[in-house]
């Protein structure tokens, strides 16, 4: 059960700390005009946060449609990806290393949703590979918005 209980919630609890943890020094060492404030850090975390977890939860929803994937309980199971959403991408951008951060977040996708969800790896492959384009729409998107 204690083997459970990690998988259910510390484990989950540990990597969303850790991520919002990463995001917030790699949000401080990079400022975008000027001094950067914690107000300002705290602000650009909470947004990159809430949108990584939508993105992970329509993500979720694609890949339980295809493959009539089930993610378990309601409550454990939106902790799990919320820390899927988070600690990948904030562990990519901590190292910041063009073409390196991609891959380790979307490789972290895969191990993290094998290791909590228990999937197989077909499984896994496809939400990963959902997440990716999910990704990819999404920095096309800001792309084309910033021009």
């Amino acid at each position: 059960m204690a083997k459970d209980d990690a998988r259910e919630v510390k484990i989950p609890l540990a990597l969303i700390g850790l991520g919002i943890l990463l995001l917030g020094v790699v949000v401080w060492r990079t400022p975008v005009s000027g001094r950067t404030s914690v107000g300002d850090v705290v602000t650009l975390v909470a947004v990159a946060t809430a949108a990584q977890v939508v993105l992970m939860l329509i993500g979720a929803l694609i890949t339980s449609k295809l493959i009539g994937a089930s993610f378990g309980a309601m409550g454990p199971a939106v902790l799990k990806l919320i820390a899927i959403a988070i600690f990948p991408d904030a562990l990519g951008a901590a190292v910041n290393i063009q073409g390196i951060s991609w891959v380790i977040s979307v490789a972290l996708y895969f191990i993290l949703l094998v290791y909590l969800f228990d999937l197989d790896t077909k499984e896994a492959l496809i939400f990963t590979g959902v997440m990716l384009l999910i990704r990819i729409a999404v920095a096309f998107f800001f792309a084309m918005t910033v021009r």
